[in-house]
Parts: structure tokens; C-alpha cells; sequence
């Protein structure tokens, strides 16, 4: 009986241990990763020279959204945070590398570069953004809020300060659907600005 005992103490620690390392038998799903698209570049629209250069800071992005994971709203005061569906790198670098390029292939036949601020040479304007709002549900909607602004060089005088909010449609129920809509949120944004700094550069003397 005792030697039963022990056997069956040793099956149920084996089984703890299989379960903490593997689920007692089950198989961990594999962990996808995502990144953001930027819009496609034009051939021949990438001028030799720039007349114009934008500098533009990080994109402000808020705690919530600030993590590996992917979060997706279940309802108004619910998120999820998918431990299996991750950004490839920093959400917030990604955004702010994918707006940049964007408004680079918007801007490009006007003459106007942007860069980020520790690599801009004598900017005539500088470009703030900050993401407030990039969430939906998958199957539903993702709605993104956002505010950004254009100054002077010396960030003196401000030309534009503008507040951007949109919605898109995740076309599916995965998640490579709800990065896409992200994306073509993203896009939108990217016009908005680039026809703002295509005015101001209209506009100057």
C-alpha cells in the first residue's frame, strides 16, 4: 500500500511538472508577428534633391498600446491582450518609422523630405503626432484619434495644430486583418499631414 502510495505521488508530481512546462501533455500555439505596411512607392517620384525638410519627434502612443502584444477592445471598457499575437518590434517605433516613410512617398514630387529630428539638417518645420486612439475589435471596427501640430524650426510659432479622427473596417477575424486596418488608418493620417505641410509650403514666400 505504501509503495502504491509513493508510485501515485510521483505520477501526480510528474503530471505538475509536465503541466507547468507544457501543459500535461498540451502543445503551446506558436507566436505570430506583426508589423505595420507603408504605402508604395511611386517609381520616379523620389526627387535628387529636397528643397524643403520636415523634422519630425516619436509618435506619442498611449501605455495601453505600449507593449509587445497586440491589444484588441472586447467592449467599451474591456481590452485583450494577445500573449500569441506580437509586434515583431516597438509598436511605437514601427508607427513612427511607417508615418515618416509615408508622408516621404506622399511629399516626394513636392520637394520635401522628412527626417527625424536627430537627423534633420536646418528643418523649416518640425512635426509632432501623437496617436491617442488605435483599437477596435477583430471582425469590427479600429478607430484611430490623433493630434499633431507643425511649427517653425525653433518651435516658436506654431502654423498648424489639428486633431485627426477615423475609422476603419477590419475586413476579417484574425489578426493579420487587424494590423491591415491599422495600416490603412495609418495611410489616412499620413494624407491628412502631408496635404497640411504641402499647403504651408505652398504658402511661403
Amino acid at each position: 500500500m505504501r509503495e502504491r502510495n509513493t508510485l501515485l505521488q510521483m505520477g501526480l508530481m510528474l503530471c505538475l511538472a509536465a503541466f507547468v512546462l507544457g501543459g500535461c501533455g498540451g502543445v503551446t500555439p506558436p507566436v505570430s508577428y506583426y508589423t505595420l505596411n507603408m504605402l508604395p512607392r511611386v517609381p520616379g517620384e523620389t526627387p535628387t534633391s529636397s528643397d524643403v525638410t520636415v523634422a519630425m519627434g516619436s509618435v506619442g502612443i498611449p501605455d495601453v498600446l505600449d507593449r509587445p502584444q497586440i491589444v484588441t477592445r472586447t467592449n467599451e471598457n474591456r481590452v485583450q491582450i494577445s500573449e500569441f499575437h506580437r509586434w515583431a518590434g516597438s509598436l511605437k517605433d514601427d508607427l513612427t518609422r511607417v508615418l515618416m516613410e509615408n508622408l516621404n512617398t506622399l511629399l516626394a514630387a513636392d520637394g520635401i523630405t522628412v527626417r527625424m529630428m536627430d537627423t534633420a539638417i536646418d528643418p523649416a518645420y518640425r512635426l509632432s503626432v501623437s496617436v491617442n486612439q488605435l483599437e477596435g475589435a477583430l471582425g469590427g471596427k479600429i478607430k484611430l484619434s490623433a493630434v499633431w501640430t507643425i511649427r517653425d524650426q525653433r518651435a516658436k510659432h506654431m502654423f498648424v495644430a489639428d486633431e485627426t479622427l477615423l475609422e476603419e473596417t477590419v475586413t476579417g477575424e484574425d489578426y493579420d486583418s487587424f494590423v491591415a486596418a491599422q495600416s490603412r488608418l495609418i495611410a489616412a493620417l499620413s494624407k491628412e499631414i502631408a496635404h497640411a505641410i504641402r499647403g504651408l509650403r505652398k504658402a511661403a514666400p
